[in-house]
């Protein structure tokens, strides 16, 4: 999750966090639906709930708060009804699909189409680094150099999308893009 927070702390509006969702009510969730989830993904949606990333990718918020909020489980039960192995949670939608399963590695993405796995990753945090992060760090204008593992994060806020006049576009402006060709 590291990589993810300085990401936003970088490009904060290109994330727009959903907000924590409290632990007994998580755990409550979980064991109603019968949810196993790796301690990594499970601290993200404590403390984040879900989240809209670079404009286009999802992670599923396991308890949507609003309408506007993608349902975890109403997706998973969509992809089931597909094919997707019932040992499979999905947690991301966006330009591919990415699931944790039982096993190791425990992250998987997977083909829009066939379902099948595409990559796997040990952990959160390395998923997002090689699936989002390297696909979108370099056109946000986000540095891929992201120090020492013991680096201090520093929180991150959270951010709604405004009802009436949509969410802040967090593509380069033209400005900076204009910037960026004169170098």
């Amino acid at each position: 999750m590291r990589t993810m927070l300085r990401d936003a702390a970088a490009r904060p509006e290109c994330f727009i966090f959903s907000g924590p969702v409290p632990q007994g009510e998580l755990e409550a969730w979980m064991r109603a639906w019968g949810v196993e989830a790796p301690d990594d993904l499970v601290a993200f949606w404590e403390s984040f709930g879900g989240a809209e990333v670079f404009e286009t990718e999802t992670l599923l918020s396991p308890l949507p708060r609003t309408e506007l909020e993608d349902d975890l489980m109403a997706e998973n039960q969509r992809l089931h009804q597909r094919g997707l192995p019932r040992d499979y949670l999905l947690f991301h939608v966006g330009a591919t699909l990415s699931a944790v399963r039982q096993g190791a590695p425990p992250y998987v993405t997977l083909d829009h189409v066939s379902l099948m796995p595409t990559g796997q990753f040990a952990t959160l945090d390395e998923w997002y680094r090689r699936v989002l992060h390297d696909e979108y760090a370099e056109w946000y204008g986000i540095a891929d150099d992201h120090g020492r593992a013991d680096e201090v994060v520093l929180p991150v806020r959270l951010r709604r999308p405004e009802a009436t006049t949509g969410r802040q576009s967090c593509a380069p402006s033209k400005r900076a893009c204009r910037e960026q060709e004169k170098r």
